[in-house]
């Protein structure tokens, strides 16, 4: 099963580097959300939380576009 979710917060990246300690796992920029961070867990699921920073406003499209 796949887990994967996105929260915003005001420092995403230590919000993001919190979260991976507590998986055990590790931590990223997240570079398709300026600003943003990934945090991955250490399993089997592939478990992921984007950490965006608050006011970030992603809309669905056909391609991806680097900000």
């Amino acid at each position: 099963m796949l887990f994967h979710a996105s929260i915003s917060a005001q420092d995403p990246e230590r919000v993001a580097r919190f979260i991976a300690a507590v998986w055990q796992g590790e931590a990223f920029p997240f570079p398709p959300a300026p600003g943003g961070w990934i945090a991955l867990a250490n399993d089997d699921r592939a478990s992921a939380i984007e950490v965006n920073r608050f006011g970030l406003e992603m809309e669905a499209g056909d391609a991806e576009v680097a900000a």
